[in-house]
């Protein structure tokens, strides 16, 4: 679908040009970018939520969305950054790249901008990250089973469309 509307924009008469521009820049990188850019869209919201309210269990001074958004937005730039990178530089070392990176970004960065931006001890900074990550997880684990229920639905939609 994708390569359709490229080949729209080109032009047909430009064909050529357009598959030397698919081979050239992989058309997959399109793909990934749209789909991570639709992922950040989707996940900082619904995990500044998290954080926010991680936040008010721990009865912290400064419990704000805007807080907790700034946090997450500044990870979400760097991981998109880094995924760039891997994906572009690194395709087959993406999944070692990949798990590092989630050490990285997730772990490292978040308990360092947790630290700072809430203005914590270490303790009550990493009792913050493991309750925010811990709701983070149940929250993969709900997206996921919903994001599997309208696969499949869609799935069946179109084999009885098919049919």
């Amino acid at each position: 679908m994708l390569c359709a509307i490229l080949l729209t924009i080109f032009g047909l008469e430009k064909k050529e040009k357009f598959i030397n521009l698919i081979i050239h820049f992989n058309i997959m990188a399109t793909d990934w970018i749209i789909t991570s850019i639709l992922a950040l869209i989707i996940s900082v919201p619904l995990s500044a939520l998290l954080l926010m309210f991680s936040a008010k269990i721990f009865k912290l001074q400064d419990t704000s969305y805007k807080t907790a958004i700034k946090i997450l937005v500044i990870i979400g730039v760097i991981g998109f950054i880094l995924d760039a990178i891997i994906f572009t530089f690194l395709p087959t070392m993406v999944i070692v790249l990949g798990i590092i990176q989630f050490i990285i970004l997730n772990i490292i960065l978040a308990i360092i901008f947790i630290k700072k931006f809430y203005n914590l001890e270490w303790k009550q900074t990493l009792l913050l990250w493991l309750v925010w990550f811990l709701f983070s997880l149940v929250l993969m684990v709900v997206v996921g089973i919903i994001v599997g229920i309208i696969a499949v639905a869609l799935g069946f939609a179109s084999a009885i469309g098919a049919a």
